[in-house]
């Protein structure tokens, strides 16, 4: 059984682009694509202190949105280019392609110019996704709806 993460080719386009491979789960991998070459940056910058270079998330950010028109949805963590494509998103494209964001445990500092700048910015993120997972409904209280003023309907 194949548990390589499919990645997009000539003639192939799956239902499903993500940059999660699930720990490669074959149901996963039947339905999720992934960019060539993304696995190989993971592996090449994750593992590295501190995070990738603005620069390479800018990039990494920038064809997750050119490819996204051809997927019926995304998915993605909060890694950093995750979030600057679901602001490219929000900002510069007419279809809507449905964006799920897992793994949301984004902190916001409690003062300071880092939260003038970060809050407006995930509050812009937060619009552009369809849904966000995160792990307890302790964190969707205390940062999405006090810290971020993001309103919930199924609290």
């Amino acid at each position: 059984m194949d548990t390589e993460p499919n990645q997009i080719s000539n003639g192939h386009h799956g239902l499903i682009l993500t940059t999660q491979v699930k720990n490669h789960h074959p149901m996963w991998l039947k339905r999720a694509v992934t960019l060539p070459g993304w696995q190989e940056h993971v592996a090449r910058f994750w593992k590295k202190p501190g995070p990738p270079p603005y620069w390479t998330d800018s990039i990494w950010a920038w064809k997750l949105f050119r490819a996204s028109e051809n997927f019926e949805a995304v998915v993605t963590g909060s890694e950093r280019c995750a979030l600057m494509f679901a602001s490219l998103k929000n900002i510069a494209r007419w279809r809507k392609v449905p964006l799920i964001l897992i793994e949301c445990l984004w902190d916001l500092p409690e003062s300071g110019m880092k939260r003038l700048l970060k809050r407006p910015w995930l509050r812009l993120v937060v619009r552009s996704a369809h849904k966000i997972v995160v792990h307890t409904r302790r964190h969707r209280r205390t940062v999405l709806v006090r810290r971020l003023g993001v309103l919930f309907y199924n609290d």
